[in-house]
């Protein structure tokens, strides 16, 4: 969706509605990263240890992605200012396109 946004919502009437949309799971998925990271490091550390040393640049790049993420989806309606949302719009594309990108290249 963050990647999406702008081409799918010609407006901001429409990206506000596509933002809707996904509102009520927003935070929900970002608490699941966050466990899937801890419940490897109770579970396996060495493997922890291992990927999260020798993917460290990956694993920043993501982390840095998945913070921006939210910020930019709660900020994005804070102020009426169609420069201060268009920001955050493009600042939302970028933390969703991120991840592929980074994935991909690793």
């Amino acid at each position: 969706m963050g990647t999406l946004l702008r081409f799918v919502g010609r407006n901001d009437a429409e990206r506000r509605a596509a933002l809707n949309i996904i509102g009520p799971h927003w935070d929900g998925n970002q608490v699941w990263f966050i466990l899937g990271g801890g419940a490897i490091f109770a579970a396996f550390p060495t493997l922890y240890a291992t990927s999260f040393s020798t993917f460290y640049i990956v694993t920043i790049l993501l982390l840095f992605s998945m913070i921006l993420r939210p910020v930019a989806f709660e900020y994005r309606s804070k102020m009426n200012a169609k420069c201060w949302r268009e920001t955050w719009d493009w600042a939302f594309l970028v933390s969703g396109a991120a991840p592929m990108v980074v994935y991909g290249a690793s």
